[in-house]
């Protein structure tokens, strides 16, 4: 069994969005990205599931914009016939971090935005107090936990 948080990514993909600065360096992310790993880099994660039948959990926030949930979570409830295998969870008022209580998400909000849009200095960043922010939701971690028990 597996759980998966906010996306399934092909290697490839995965490697370039996390330079999406480095424009002039994709080219040469993707090249070394196919040599390592063959045919298989540009594979989306969805394949995977898809061929490995294994139980699979999805969850994802419903405010996610970093892995937009209706490219993933929206696009596997509609194709759910073809993914038999996949039991999906909608975290509801949650952004990327599905995982944090509705609290955690809320102070997340109110210090840098629903969208990430707030611009900081040094000395804003070290006065957020983050244990605030990085609590899992209980609810979760035991649906977590069934999943696994099943």
């Amino acid at each position: 069994k597996a759980v998966s948080v906010a996306g399934f990514f092909s290697v490839d993909t995965l490697c370039v969005s996390a330079a999406p600065k480095a424009k002039g360096l994709q080219k040469t992310i993707r090249g070394y990205i196919a040599h390592r790993f063959g045919k298989d880099a540009a594979k989306s994660g969805l394949d995977y599931v898809k061929e490995s039948g294994i139980p699979v959990l999805y969850v994802q926030g419903d405010r996610d914009i970093v892995v937009p949930t209706k490219d993933h979570y929206g696009y596997l409830k509609k194709h759910a016939e073809e993914y038999p295998n996949v039991t999906l969870r909608l975290q509801k008022n949650r952004a990327h971090q599905a995982f944090w209580t509705e609290g955690g998400q809320a102070y997340y909000d109110q210090v840098f935005g629903k969208r990430g849009e707030k611009k900081f200095t040094i000395e804003d960043l070290l006065a957020i107090d983050y244990s605030k922010m990085n609590v899992d939701d209980p609810k979760l971690m035991k649906a977590i936990v069934d999943f696994f028990g099943e």
